[in-house]
């Protein structure tokens, strides 16, 4: 899995990246095969900055995304998934919920 991470300020509208994801992952969709399934976006804030994540099962789906900037290391905890497979999302997260 590729993940790729843009930063925004805390509020800030990412709303037209959320609906170029959901685009992109009917057109892997209606290629055939599950790679569409492993298509997640996920959100972690602090309150400050709203970091949007991106994970692409093959790298060639990351270039529908040119303002996002490849993710080193370890992913952090994340709050909530956006789009994509509640499975496959806890794969890859430490998932906390805004209670805990």
């Amino acid at each position: 899995m590729l993940w790729i991470a843009k930063q925004f300020p805390f509020g800030a509208e990412w709303a037209s990246d959320q609906d170029a994801f959901a685009a992109l992952q009917m057109v892997v969709a209606a290629q055939g095969g599950d790679d569409y399934r492993k298509m997640v976006m996920a959100l972690s804030s602090d309150n400050v900055t709203d970091t949007v994540f991106i994970g692409m099962p093959r790298s060639d789906l990351t270039s529908a995304f040119p303002d996002y900037l490849p993710v080193a290391g370890e992913l952090p905890p994340m709050t909530t998934v956006l789009l994509g497979d509640q499975t496959e999302f806890h794969k890859h997260f430490d998932v906390r919920s805004f209670e805990g």
